[in-house]
């Protein structure tokens, strides 16, 4: 049997990794929907408020980029439509004077702390239910090292 090359995959690969794209692009979706509806927020919004409310002294734009997954032009101007908002704030590190940070305003922790409950519910639903904690251990390991692996691949 003749070798498969590395860049081709097996039908029953190809299968899986369209369930996958399909369930990833569909709870994202649910995601976005429910806070749109709820909250007049999308899911990458959120997920900006969500993130700088771990962390009470703000967060580098550049390590906010990479934690979303985003480009840090994108960022900049999602960032930009928070700020017109009053949700968010930039100001220059005191660490480093080259980075910007953003923080997360009162106005934008009450917003985001709003949406939290509706958000809550829909994972709940949709994920944590779903699935047992075993379960739930497991793919955290595997996403775990899927985003390891794929924040490495192209750096």
């Amino acid at each position: 049997m003749a070798e498969r090359p590395d860049n081709e995959l097996t039908i029953a690969e190809l299968k899986f990794w369209r369930r996958f794209m399909e369930g990833m692009g569909a709870f994202d979706g649910a995601l976005n929907r429910q806070l749109q509806a709820d909250s007049g927020i999308s899911h990458l919004e959120f997920g900006v408020l969500v993130s700088l409310d771990e962390v009470r002294r703000g967060r580098r734009m550049s390590d906010l980029a990479q934690r979303l997954s985003i480009s840090p032009s994108r960022l900049t101007h999602l960032v930009g439509r928070l700020e017109d908002r009053g949700w968010v704030e930039r100001c220059p590190s005191a660490d480093d004077r080259r980075a910007t940070l953003a923080v997360l305003t009162d106005e934008g922790e009450s917003v985001m702390r709003e949406a939290w409950s509706g958000h809550a519910r829909l994972l709940r639903s949709i994920l944590i239910d779903e699935i047992d904690p075993e379960e739930r251990a497991t793919l955290e390991r595997i996403f775990r090292g899927l985003a390891r692996r794929a924040n490495e691949a192209y750096r």
